[in-house]
């Protein structure tokens, strides 16, 4: 459920805990929002548990069709506790506003997902926190 922090904008947490099950860490997609509309939002990505991945697993943030555009392919057993995660090499504890909040414009409900790559992620969790704002009227992030 979003919660109102402005006047325009909302939140929405999700917390990923990672198994290896379909839709939590397995090859394949881990969704994130839903998209209604279009909107403008914030992304941060924290990791509060390492990820594991035996078999060399990579993961990123994208709409559907799309590999990267959010957040870059990343091997996940370099995600680590503490890690803010934006790019291809996470960085620890801290980092500028301006690197770890991604900004984007989003339209006609594409949805935002994780993609799992290669291998199975069977451990670990990152907590997620959009910021958004609609720019239509019927623009919302569930």
């Amino acid at each position: 459920m979003a919660q109102r922090i402005s006047h325009r904008e909302y939140r929405v947490r999700r917390i990923v805990a990672f198994t290896g099950a379909a839709g939590l860490g397995a090859v394949g997609t881990v969704a994130l929002y839903t998209v209604t509309g279009a909107v403008g939002f914030k992304l941060t990505a924290i990791c509060t548990e390492n990820l594991v991945s035996a078999g060399g697993g990579t993961i990123s943030v994208d709409t559907a069709g799309a590999v990267a555009g959010v957040i870059a392919v990343t091997t996940a057993t370099d995600i680590d506790v503490g890690d803010i995660w934006f790019a291809a090499a996470p960085a620890t504890v801290l980092d500028t506003v301006a690197n770890a909040e991604l900004e984007f414009v989003i339209d006609d409900g594409a949805d935002l997902q994780a993609n799992v790559l290669v291998g199975d992620i069977t451990d670990g969790t990152i907590e997620f926190n959009i910021i958004w704002w609609p720019l239509t009227t019927n623009g919302r992030v569930e």
